[in-house]
């Protein structure tokens, strides 16, 4: 939260004479690391059923929110790969085969649309 100000630089004041407050959001980046590269966390480790597997395509609608909430438009088209585009700030997404590369590719690209130039995310 921060105090409003007018076009001069000037506090605006609300009707009991204190300064309006306002707020705004700030997208960061952050460094990450391999979990990979880390030691002991085997006991840590959770056995997992495999998914169950389904050769027709499951939507996903819980996989949009995170773009419709950042006002990303998502398209899909006939080809094979995925791909942010920044000057149109869209998502291309393929037609899939089967949800499970549904889900990585939408995760990867909706982390790629919020990370700067320049920092690795995979």
């Amino acid at each position: 939260m921060f105090e409003e100000k007018d076009d001069s630089g000037n506090i605006v004041l609300d009707e009991n004479g204190d300064p309006k407050m306002k707020s705004s959001v700030f997208i960061r980046g952050h460094h990450v690391f391999n979990i990979e590269q880390c030691e002991g966390l085997e006991k840590y480790y959770e056995e997992y059923s495999e998914p169950e597997k389904s050769s027709e395509m499951q939507t996903r609608p819980d996989l949009d929110v995170l773009p419709n909430k950042m006002g990303m438009q998502l398209y899909n088209k006939t080809q094979d790969r995925a791909c942010y585009m920044p000057r149109k700030d869209c998502i291309v997404m393929p037609d899939f085969k089967n949800s499970i590369q549904l889900t990585t590719t939408m995760q990867l690209y909706c982390m790629n649309a919020v990370t700067p130039p320049g920092i690795k995310t995979g």
